[in-house]
C-alpha cells in the first residue's frame, strides 16, 4: 500500500519529491465540484452520446487523444450525484484531459434511483458493467487494449467504481444479458470521495435508499445497507488494483468510510493506494496545487496501476 497525504503544499511519501516535480504543471479533474485549472492546447477526437446499450441513460462521450496506438489505456468516468441526479457531461473536461494525456475516457451516463422498480439497485452497477464490456467489445474500433480499462469516479461514482472493482463477473439484472459473453472485469479503479459503508451514511441518506432498496429488501434498511455496501463484500484478494482519494474534512462521506475500505484491502492483501487531502467533498475547499498533485497520481495511476 501507497500512502500520500497532503496539507497545504506538502506532499509525504517516498519518492514523492520527485513526482510532483515531473508533474508540476498537470491539469485538475472536472466534475461536480471540481474545476478544471490547466488544459493542454492538444486536439482530441470527440464522440458524444454514443449508445452502449438499449436504454435512454444508456450513453457516453468518448474522448480519445488523436495519435494513440491499439495499447491505449482507457478509463470509464462514472459522475456523481447521489444516485439520483449527475449527468455525463459533469465529467467533459476531465473527459477531455485524460484524452489528451494519452488515454481514451468514456464519460458514462446509468440509470438513476427514482422509485421505480426497474431503477433500483443493482440497475445502476449493471449499467456500468455494460458500458465496461461495451468498451471491450469495441476495442479495436476505439484502439484501446480491452485489457486496461480502468473506472473512475467521484462519490456516488466512487461507489460504483469500487463496486466494478469487487464484482467481477456480470451482476443479474434487466441488462446482464447484453454482450453477456464479455468480461466487465476493469484493470484499475479510483473513488473520489466515494463511500462504501452504508450504515455510516447519516439519516438524511433515508430518502435516497428507500429510492435505491432492491425489491427483495422490501423496505428494510438493514438489507438495503448490506446490499448497497462494497464494503460488506470484500472477502479476498482483489484482481485489481484500488486508488482511494479522500478529503480529510469531509463531512458528506466523512474519511473515516476511506480508511475502513483501506483497512479490508489491506487484510486481504489487495493492491491499494491511498490519498487524503486536506478538503472536503469531491475538492471543496481545496487549493488547486493539491488538487493538480493528486490528479497527476491517478493519471500515473491510470497508466501504469499504482500511484508511483
Amino acid at each position: 500500500m501507497r500512502f500520500f497525504s497532503f496539507s497545504g503544499f506538502r506532499l509525504r511519501a517516498r519518492h514523492i519529491a520527485r513526482h510532483i516535480q515531473k508533474y508540476a504543471s498537470a491539469g485538475i479533474a472536472g466534475g461536480a465540484a471540481i474545476a478544471l485549472f490547466f488544459l493542454a492546447p492538444t486536439l482530441i477526437h470527440q464522440r458524444k452520446d454514443v449508445a452502449y446499450g438499449p436504454h435512454p441513460r444508456h450513453r457516453l462521450d468518448l474522448c480519445a487523444p488523436v495519435l494513440h496506438s491499439a495499447r491505449t489505456p482507457a478509463v470509464l468516468l462514472i459522475h456523481g450525484g447521489g444516485w439520483v441526479g449527475g449527468e455525463k457531461d459533469g465529467l467533459a473536461e476531465l473527459c477531455h484531459y485524460f484524452a489528451e494525456k494519452g488515454i481514451l475516457a468514456a464519460s458514462v451516463e446509468y440509470r438513476l434511483a427514482d422509485g421505480r422498480n426497474e431503477n433500483r439497485w443493482p440497475a445502476q452497477l449493471v449499467d456500468v458493467q455494460l458500458a465496461v464490456r461495451w468498451l471491450r467489445t469495441n476495442a479495436y474500433e476505439l484502439g484501446i487494449d480491452p485489457y486496461h480499462i480502468c473506472a473512475y469516479g467521484n462519490s456516488a461514482g466512487g461507489h460504483l467504481a469500487t463496486w466494478l472493482l469487487i464484482e467481477q463477473s456480470i451482476r443479474p439484472g434487466d441488462y446482464a444479458g447484453e454482450l453477456q459473453a464479455v468480461s466487465p472485469e476493469i484493470s484499475c479503479a479510483i473513488t473520489n470521495s466515494g463511500p462504501v459503508d452504508f450504515s455510516m451514511l447519516p439519516p438524511s441518506f433515508d430518502s435516497v435508499l428507500s429510492l435505491l432498496a432492491p425489491l427483495e429488501c422490501k423496505g428494510s434498511r438493514e438489507c438495503t445497507v448490506a446490499e448497497l455496501s462494497p464494503l460488506a463484500s470484500i472477502n479476498k484478494t482483489l484482481a485489481s488494483p484500488l486508488l482511494i482519494s479522500h478529503g480529510r474534512h469531509d463531512e458528506l462521506v466523512p474519511i473515516e468510510q476511506a480508511t475502513k475500505l483501506l483497512a479490508a484491502l489491506e487484510h486481504f492483501h489487495s493492491a491499494v493506494s491511498f490519498i487524503n487531502y486536506d478538503g472536503a467533498h469531491e475538492f471543496l475547499e481545496t487549493s488547486s496545487s493539491v488538487q493538480r498533485k493528486v490528479l497527476a497520481l491517478q493519471l500515473d495511476f491510470i497508466k501504469h496501476g499504482n500511484a508511483r
